[in-house]
């Protein structure tokens, strides 16, 4: 992989790249372009190297060439004007890029009208090469925030698409710049308002919407920090709109990170229109608007993800085998590999053949659809009498040409959701925030109880001043975003110190959107209850390590002794016991049937329960990513490389990773269980999910999951999941069920350590009344 600095220069490069080139002049033209480029191109390596003085002396000397003969050379005011302007205006003189900037836009202006009609031609050009080059950084920088690259590039916290705040645009955003920068500001406005608000990209063409879009949205930078608010908020609603028909025709062209790095851009453009609006003290009477918006947005790339992943068994056995080699090597890929080449090779490879699935078979592309007043109303009335909490990480913008670090504080945003109720608020940064999250789990696995410090701070911080409906409710739809995966909400205290659990039933999902669909029909068959693997050899390639367990070639994975598990053979009698109530036979396999492959064999299960051990590489060995740097969203797309169960294969263990999970055929399941601790733990992707076990079972089709965020003590364990499909066999509804469990616990006296890490997610019904 190429050091940062080169890969920053590598980048920057191609921006300045987008202007006239030897290629794009006719033969009349030719001469006096060879004459100039011997002056522009060494400037443009100066320019890179912030040596702006000596880049200055090039272009001056180009200009003057330029001018000998204003007649006939005019038009390559163009191609020399916005590289000098860039060059002064690094030096502090703003006055003079605007009068460049200026030269060139009317030179600009008359090529188009009057030619010559090779650079008219050329000039046409540009705003398609300006967007193609947009394109590709995105999809670069989505591909480099997969592998952990640089910062630098792989971040996605500025998707301004620029370096070193120089603009791509080879006009229009440094003209804007420098007027900025001059304190020009009614000329600025007026800039925005006449040249850039009316440009219209057409409704097709992919590289002009994200070239008005990025536009736009760096526009509206300039005019908040300029105090022009008001423009501002036109300029990103307008972003978001344009957005919206990128999104779409993203969606049509089936490329799945192209999907992703829109609906990225999309979260960066809400995250400037919300905090503008806090900060207008209008948030109250704009949200409503945003947060329609925010809703069809947050998850976009998994829900499209899913989408495709779903037509894969459409495609044909070939295709879908391609898909699957490739997966599979994509989860073998050596986390610390040196050189990432081949690893992105890999992902293009899946992109590629998903593209051929997406072609071959009828895909609905309803993952995202245009928001509107509606939505919220629909929301309201699907949430039959609960209420949703969910949680948004804004990402401050930066203004073009600040300094990348230090950037503002990413915020948390809580939005509540109940009949007749909404509400949006901003609850603090993310950095203090995330830290108490991980002191509260770190306090609750010590064993202390809901009112620890921690958890006392987080509950002020993140449910402070809750409308009255949503403190109601009796029910909460809790839409976790970041480090907010990983908090058992129900164990945080009340005003009292007690845990919340006492007041309420409280459940997951991926984003709030899974309460407008419409669930798929429920499977029919029996239950199949996994249990009790046998390991009673020690495995060949065993690893002893500080967590006596490791990732080894190929995706294997070995544990010295792992321990044995008879405790789950009473959770089995249970868990039959509760299902035979609802009339759902049930199928065991325990000890040596507890396999990967008897799983794999499994069609369609009316419920599916896996008490067995689970294993995280990130809970190992700290390989995974944290939600401050991005996560992993390759485990979102293609899970696999970080979660598996450890099941039994000839009494030795045998990982069925993530990626296993994710290709059962759970299409209709109600309800997957896999009582085993971690499964419900993985690398957060902001705005998106969390690449866990959990993430896989919703892949396969399942209905609803639960699963665990941290070991829970097995007595504990197997006690918790008797009361709960006791109490699902008297027909309570999921979350009802799961509740009743961990309040037995507690009510005897069990601190958060052994009833909150288990988590419900997806929907909350009930399996049925009980003698069905």
């Amino acid at each position: 992989m190429q050091p940062p600095v080169l890969a920053r220069r590598r980048w920057l490069g191609m921006l300045l790249g987008l202007t006239l080139g030897p290629a794009r002049a006719d033969a009349d033209l030719a001469p006096t372009y060879r004459q100039l480029a011997q002056l522009v191109e060494p400037a443009r390596k100066l320019l890179l190297s912030g040596r702006y003085p000596e880049a200055e002396l090039h272009l001056r000397s180009a200009n003057q060439l330029i001018e000998e003969a204003p007649g006939t050379r005019w038009p390559w005011r163009i191609y020399v004007l916005p590289s000098l302007a860039l060059a002064v205006l690094e030096q502090g003189r703003a006055d003079e890029a605007v009068t460049l900037l200026g030269a060139a836009l009317l030179a600009h202006d008359r090529v188009l009208e009057q030619g010559p009609e090779p650079i008219a031609r050329t000039v046409d050009r540009l705003e398609s090469g300006f967007g193609r080059e947009l394109v590709r950084v995105e999809y670069g920088r989505q591909l480099a925030t997969m592998i952990g690259t640089s910062q630098e590039i792989g971040s996605a916290d500025d998707l301004a698409h620029d370096l070193r705040g120089k603009s791509m645009d080879a006009l229009l955003l440094p003209l804007a710049r420098a007027l900025h920068a001059a304190g020009q500001n009614a000329a600025l406005a007026a800039l925005y308002r006449d040249r850039i608000a009316p440009l219209d990209p057409g409704a097709n063409d992919m590289e002009r919407l994200a070239a008005q879009e990025y536009r736009l949205y760096k526009s509206g930078l300039l005019l908040a920090q300029a105090g022009n608010e008001q423009d501002a908020a036109d300029a990103w609603e307008r972003a978001r709109h344009i957005n919206a028909r990128r999104l779409h025709l993203a969606m049509r062209t089936r490329l799945v990170h192209t999907v992703a790095a829109a609906g990225t851009m999309r979260r960066q453009l809400l995250s400037a229109a919300i905090l503008l609006a806090q900060r207008r003290a209008r948030l109250d009477e704009e949200g409503p608007a945003l947060l329609a918006d925010l809703i069809m947005t947050k998850a976009v790339a998994s829900r499209y993800g899913e989408t495709i992943r779903a037509a894969a068994s459409q495609a044909g056995p070939e295709l879908e085998a391609a898909v699957r080699a490739v997966e599979d090597r994509i989860a073998a890929y050596p986390a610390s590999a040196p050189d990432a080449g081949p690893f992105i090779a890999l992902l293009l490879e899946h992109d590629t053949l998903w593209l051929d699935v997406a072609r071959r078979t009828l895909l609905h592309t309803t993952g995202f659809a245009q928001s509107d007043a509606s939505l919220l109303s629909a929301l309201q009335a699907g949430l039959d009498g609960a209420a949703a909490i969910g949680f948004m990480l804004l990402t401050p913008p930066l203004l073009p040409g600040a300094s990348p670090a230090p950037r503002p504080a990413r915020q948390y945003l809580r939005y509540c959701i109940a009949q007749g109720t909404i509400q949006l608020r901003l609850v603090g940064a993310q950095g203090p925030l995330e830290r108490l999250v991980h002191t509260c789990r770190a306090d609750f696995l010590r064993g202390s109880s809901s009112a620890s410090g921690a958890a006392t701070q987080l509950a002020s911080a993140l449910l402070h001043d809750l409308p009255p409906a949503v403190q109601a409710a009796a029910r909460w739809i809790i839409d976790p975003d970041g480090a907010l995966h990983l908090l058992p909400f129900d164990a945080l205290p009340d005003a009292a110190g007690q845990p919340l659990l006492r007041r309420r039933s409280i459940s997951l999902v991926t984003s709030l959107q899974e309460r407008l669909a419409q669930p798929g029909a429920a499977a029919t068959g029996e239950a199949v209850i996994l249990a009790d693997p046998t390991y009673t050899t020690t495995p060949v390639a065993s690893v002893p390590t500080a967590g006596g367990l490791r990732w080894l070639g190929g995706g294997a994975a070995a544990q010295v002794r792992p321990t044995a598990l008879p405790e789950t053979r009473a959770e089995v009698r249970a868990v039959r016991a509760g299902l035979a109530r609802l009339g759902i036979a049930s199928r065991t396999c325990v000890g040596r049937d507890a396999s990967p492959a008897q799983l794999a064999a499994v069609r369609r299960p009316a419920v599916l329960h896996v008490a067995a051990h689970a294993v995280l590489r990130s809970a190992i060995d700290g390989a995974a990513a944290s939600a401050a740097e991005g996560g992993d969203p390759v485990e979102l797309l293609v899970p696999g490389r970080q979660a598996g169960l450890l099941l039994a294969r000839d009494g030795a263990p045998a990982l069925m990773l993530a990626k296993d999970v994710a290709r059962l055929d759970l299409r209709g399941t109600a309800l997957v269980v896999l009582s085993a601790c971690d499964t419900g733990n993985g690398d957060m992707v902001i705005g998106e999910s969390i690449a866990s076990l959990r993430r896989a079972v919703e892949l396969a089709g399942a209905h609803s999951a639960v699963t665990a965020l941290w070991p829970v003590p097995s007595a504990a364990t197997v006690a918790l999941m008797a009361t709960f499909y006791r109490a699902l066999g008297q027909g309570e509804r999921l979350s009802a069920a799961l509740r009743q469990a961990k309040l037995a616990l507690h009510a005897s006296g069990a601190q958060p350590r052994d009833w909150a890490g288990f988590q419900l997610s997806g929907q909350d019904q009930s399996l049925g009344p009980p003698g069905a």
